[in-house]
């Protein structure tokens, strides 16, 4: 609710439509189709599961901000297409440079 002067006004969002469900709706049921994708599929189909999901979310994001602020699809975006893969980048980092670390302390002894 907005205050304006003595008056109250709501937020005004356009009504559903009663003919079906949105593109927007439809696309995050695909989202949520691929997220349960990614938890049952083997890891190999991992990266292109992400890349789907990730163009779904960004078709949502364009066409109906409202939709995709209300769903939470950026966070879903970031949390689902980006930070895994972050997280996986990060694990790799750590394993070379321990192995590095363990070669430079070999070398010394």
């Amino acid at each position: 609710i907005m205050n304006h002067g003595d008056s109250q006004t709501k937020k005004h969002r356009p009504a559903a439509s009663v003919v079906g469900p949105s593109a927007a709706q439809q696309r995050f049921r695909t989202v949520l189709d691929l997220e349960h994708q990614l938890e049952t599929k083997p890891e190999s189909q991992h990266q292109r599961i992400r890349q789907n999901m990730c163009l779904e979310l960004t078709e949502i994001i364009c066409s109906d901000p409202l939709f995709a602020e209300d769903n939470d699809c950026i966070g879903k975006m970031w949390r689902k297409c980006f930070y895994s893969e972050i997280s996986q980048l990060r694990k790799v980092k750590r394993r070379q440079k321990a192995s590095a670390v363990a070669t430079i302390e070999k070398s010394f002894q």
